[in-house]
């Protein structure tokens, strides 16, 4: 029995370790080995929501969009508070046309980590696919007050100031492209539109 225990208790140092090199392969964008050794762990410790979470990323960039909703919600059940999960499943739930509640599950995760400036940006993308140009100006801008170097955010915000077709439009996405290159020169979105508008 005590033999039992030992092993059993090497388990989560285990699954931890696996958990760790699956990152790595994550982080290189080698999702085959990431989902491997994610898997593996998985295995060993089904309800820890840290493996969870990064196997519904790994599905997420493997367009294998249901296990991402899957694992996702997996997660969001055992750790409700986990607000990367809430965005997770938000993303796979808007690349499979559930716009509303992807919207519900990009609020939750702003609302449970404030900071979350990828889901701002990715909340303002939802909203200018439904026409909610207003409350997509705003996401935009809350995430650029939370972190003015976000060239992403400030290149997506002049393209739909650009949209608008406005003189004042026009003049606020030539903000928007200048910050973004300010931010990253090598940008070339915001680079390519900036030349477009002049």
């Amino acid at each position: 029995a005590q033999d039992l225990a030992v092993a059993t208790d090497a388990l989560p140092a285990k699954a931890g370790a696996l958990l760790s090199a699956a990152h790595q392969f994550y982080k290189a964008g080698d999702y085959a080995n990431a989902l491997a050794y994610c898997n593996s762990a998985h295995l060993m410790q089904p309800a820890m929501p840290d493996v969870l979470l990064l196997l519904s990323a790994i599905h997420f960039q493997l367009k294998s969009y249901d296990q991402c909703i899957l694992h996702s919600r997996a997660c969001i059940a055992l750790k409700p508070d986990m607000a990367e999960a809430h965005s997770n499943l938000a993303n796979a739930l808007y690349k499979t046309g559930n716009l509303d509640l992807a919207a519900a599950h990009y609020r939750s995760a702003i609302h449970l980590k404030p900071s979350f400036t990828d889901s701002y940006n990715n909340l303002a993308t939802l909203l200018v696919q439904k026409g909610q140009v207003a409350q997509a100006i705003q996401c935009y801008q809350l995430a650029l007050n939370i972190n003015p170097s976000l060239y992403v955010v400030s290149s997506n915000l002049g393209d739909l100031w650009r949209s608008l077709g406005t003189p004042q439009g026009r003049r606020l996405a030539e903000c928007c492209y200048l910050q973004a290159v300010r931010c990253e020169q090598t940008y070339a979105p915001a680079s390519v539109s900036y030349t477009h508008l002049t």
